[in-house]
């Protein structure tokens, strides 16, 4: 339930989420069950978050906790995130935590807000039944960001982090981030990344008036714009 008359009241307005479905050739939307339905957290202003893979997604509710299912069928509980989305942003995705999917059981979340000191990223491997937080130490000699914009992570693990100061890159079975090499201080603010195979991946800058979209094609460690945007085409 949202209210506000322009888009960025009306996404920072909302106190409530109902997962809702629909089959791809229609426009007729239903509650996915009644455990995902009105969730709030205690009618504070908030947000959610949804992540989907091929056969099963995730909600992150207001409160925390965690839902899962299949595509299509009936989401139960599945456990509680270390974090709660917060307020929304005017873009309407939650100021406190962005979510990646691995696969349909192997999951990661990057937690920030007043109880984080910067970015903390969380991974489970059982469905977000359980979660293990990284070690501080991952992020030496890397700067840390405050908030994350986006995470993602490629089909073999590697965690890709997007943020304001830019693109950090955690290989499969790594222990230490490291940043992403090809960014200027100009352009290192990235709103969205996402990773298509172990090596591709896209990532849109936050300044949109650099019309470009960027890729990697070395898993993460190198990105460069490779596609201008031109307004209205």
């Amino acid at each position: 339930m949202c209210s506000g008359n322009s888009v960025a009241g009306f996404a920072a307005d909302c106190t409530s989420y109902t997962l809702m479905t629909a089959t791809a050739d229609s426009d007729n939307w239903a509650p996915v069950g009644g455990a995902t339905s009105g969730l709030a957290n205690g009618g504070a202003i908030t947000s959610a978050v949804l992540a989907l893979t091929g056969s099963a997604g995730y909600l992150v509710a207001p409160d925390g906790t965690l839902f899962s299912g299949p595509i299509g069928g009936t989401w139960q509980r599945a456990g509680t995130v270390p974090c709660q989305p917060g307020p929304g942003t005017a873009d309407g995705l939650p100021h406190n935590i962005v979510l990646a999917l691995r696969n349909s059981t192997q999951l990661a979340v990057a937690c920030s807000g007043p109880s984080f000191p910067g970015t903390t990223v969380f991974t489970s491997d059982d469905g977000g039944a359980n979660w293990s937080q990284q070690a501080s130490a991952a992020w030496t000699g890397v700067a840390r960001p405050a908030t994350a914009t986006s995470l993602t992570s490629a089909p073999n693990g590697t965690l890709v982090l997007a943020s304001s100061l830019g693109l950090d890159v955690l290989p499969a079975g790594g222990s230490q981030w490291q940043s992403a090499e090809g960014l200027t201080a100009a352009n290192s603010g990235f709103s969205y990344v996402g990773m298509t195979t172990d090596e591709q991946g896209v990532a849109v800058p936050i300044d949109t008036g650099l019309h470009e979209i960027w890729m990697t094609f070395d898993g993460g460690q190198t990105w460069a714009p490779r596609t201008s945007i031109t307004p209205g085409n």
